[in-house]
């Protein structure tokens, strides 16, 4: 959380559910290292590994977190490597912004089943929920 702006709990919520109206139908590319400095900066060197898809409307919205609701479909992986970090996008492929992918379990943004992707394998999303601050 941050130390220098902390919103009242409703407005989290509007937020959350604002990126979810953002996500509705989007997308979220995942990347091997490295993450670029911002969301405005292309991938650069990191490997495309894959790209799920959000459904419409793609999830709820309640005390200041989204979440991803169903949980996106399996995708097979485009490439071999380590998923690190994902960028969203909307439904006509602007992007909304960068996150943290883990694996499940851990405190990522996006929770993966593995993070360690092959070439044409599963990608299984455990979940996706992002917690404004």
């Amino acid at each position: 959380m941050s130390d220098l702006l902390a919103f009242a709990e409703d407005r989290r919520t509007a937020r959350a559910a604002l990126l979810g109206t953002w996500l509705d139908g989007g997308t979220l590319a995942l990347y091997g290292a490295p993450r670029p400095a911002s969301a405005d900066s292309a991938p650069g060197a990191a490997a495309l590994l894959g790209t799920i898809s959000f459904a419409s409307p793609s999830g709820s919205a309640a005390a200041g977190v989204w979440s991803a609701d169903p949980v996106p479909a399996a995708a097979l992986a485009l490439g071999t490597g380590t998923a690190v970090w994902g960028r969203l996008r909307d439904s006509a492929g602007d992007t909304i912004a960068d996150v943290t992918v883990g694996m499940t379990g851990t405190a990522a943004a996006i929770t993966l089943d593995a993070t360690a992707l092959i070439a044409g394998g599963m990608i299984t999303v455990s979940a996706a929920t992002i917690t404004e601050d």
